[in-house]
Order: structure tokens, then sequence, then C-alpha cells
């Protein structure tokens, strides 16, 4: 098992997926836990981005709409 892949949390979902036929080959466990783990990320990413992100609409005085996107502690006004 390669040095990267030998923690306890990597070693049972090789075992799960060997258990559950989803992989036959110790190369194929890798591809399927370096996939799962790269989504993961995207997901927390996005996860993250969303807190982040945040919008807000209000009417100024001529009755027209702002939206405001909060990113990060900076606002960014569009007009429409």
């Amino acid at each position: 098992m390669p040095t990267d892949y030998r923690s306890s949390d990597c070693m049972a979902k090789v075992a799960e997926y060997i258990r559950n036929n989803r992989a036959d080959t110790l190369r194929e466990c890798i591809d399927l836990l370096e996939t799962e783990m790269n989504r993961n990320r995207a997901e927390q990413a996005a996860l993250v981005g969303a807190l982040y992100a945040k919008k807000r609409e209000q009417k100024d005085g001529n009755g027209k709409t702002e939206k405001y996107i909060i990113k990060r502690s900076f606002y960014y006004e569009q007009n429409e």
C-alpha cells in the first residue's frame, strides 16, 4: 500500500470497496478513493463559498433594485 493511503480511514475505504465489489485491484481502489476525496473537497469548497456569498436586494429611492453580493467582507454592488 502506498504511504499516502496508509491511514485507517483510507484502509477502511479500500476494504469497503473490495467487500462491496466496487474494485478488484489496489489501483482501482486508489482511483475510487481519489475520486471520492476530490468530490468531497469540491463539496466542502462549495459549502464554504455559500457561507461567504450572500445576496441581498433592496429598493433605492427611485424604485430601482440594487443587489449586493457579500463575499468575504467585501461588498460588490450590482445595479439592474
